[in-house]
């Protein structure tokens, strides 16, 4: 596999483990790295079914992928032939396919999972929302509630212990992983809007990334452009929002309440790779991003 193919990557918490996700047709295929400097080396391949979008014949979107936090399952949406919806559960460390769990949707565009990886949501365009409980050939879909009109991201809370789902336009969801229900819907209707992506910082505020603003408790802090990526740095308590063409990066720090711009390349010497981005961003400076936080 070349650099060039690579769609998606996740690295384990410990930093030791890499896997690189290549889509092909109905297949991601999967390679599996030690990590170790300049004794990095492929330990094991592997594949597994997908599902993807087409448009006159091109794949245009895999479903979206997933490591687990604690590294045991990747997972993968697939229109199974037979099942119909279902979502593939492979073991992260042996690379085999433990299971496939039916599920409302295949073409997945996020994921949501509790802190101890034991229940995860699946979120797309369908109205229902699976809560499926993760114990490898004995998962299952536990739960699943209703929203409106469809969701592309959601986040867990560890301060309140609720998932949070942001649908599309108008609401988000407050929901027991436990039970499933609804216990708060707040509205998230903003005029010309679209919403795009919802993190938690360490306080347990959620911060939602719309189409022209960030939405942090209460008040909207507008965009200089439009992104629909969100990166939540635990670590530094820190919001990345990447803006594309012309490069601006966006910070959020909930401390100072505001967003800080930077331009790649500029006189701020401010370098953000990837972008676009999954999951995670890197950033280099020749400066030092307000916050006492060097990076």
């Amino acid at each position: 596999m070349s650099a060039s193919q690579i769609v998606d990557a996740f690295i384990t918490s410990v930093g030791q483990t890499g896997y690189l996700i290549n889509y092909m047709g109905s297949n991601a295929y999967i390679t599996k790295m030690l990590i170790d400097g300049v004794s990095s080396a492929i330990q094991d391949q592997a594949s597994v079914n997908c599902s993807f979008t087409s448009a006159g014949g091109t794949v245009v979107q895999h479903s979206t992928s997933a490591l687990s936090p604690d590294d045991q399952y990747l997972l993968f949406g697939y229109e199974d032939p037979i099942l119909g919806s279902v979502l593939n559960i492979v073991d992260a460390q042996t690379m085999e396919l433990l299971t496939s769990v039916p599920v409302p949707e295949s073409e997945i565009y996020g994921y949501a999972f509790t802190g101890d990886s034991k229940r995860v949501i699946t979120l797309g365009q369908n109205l229902q929302v699976p809560i499926i409980f993760l114990d490898g050939e004995n998962s299952y879909m536990e739960h699943k509630f209703d929203i409106y009109p469809g969701s592309y991201s959601g986040s867990y809370n560890p301060i309140d212990g609720l998932f949070y789902v942001l649908g599309d336009h108008y609401y988000m969801y407050k929901v027991d992983p436990f039970t499933g229900e609804i216990l708060e819907t707040i509205d998230m209707d903003i005029p010309g809007s679209t919403n795009y992506r919802v993190a938690i910082d360490q306080q347990g505020v959620p911060l939602v990334l719309t189409s022209s603003s960030m939405e942090y408790d209460g008040i909207s802090y507008p965009m200089p452009g439009i992104s629909s990526e969100l990166i939540y740095n635990q670590d530094y308590d820190l919001f990345i929002s990447p803006v594309p063409g012309p490069d601006v990066i966006c910070v959020f720090n909930p401390l100072q309440v505001g967003i800080q711009t930077y331009y790649p390349g500029k006189e701020s010497d401010v370098f953000v790779f990837p972008n676009p981005a999954k999951d995670m961003v890197s950033i280099r400076s020749a400066g030092k991003i307000k916050g006492n936080i060097n990076l």
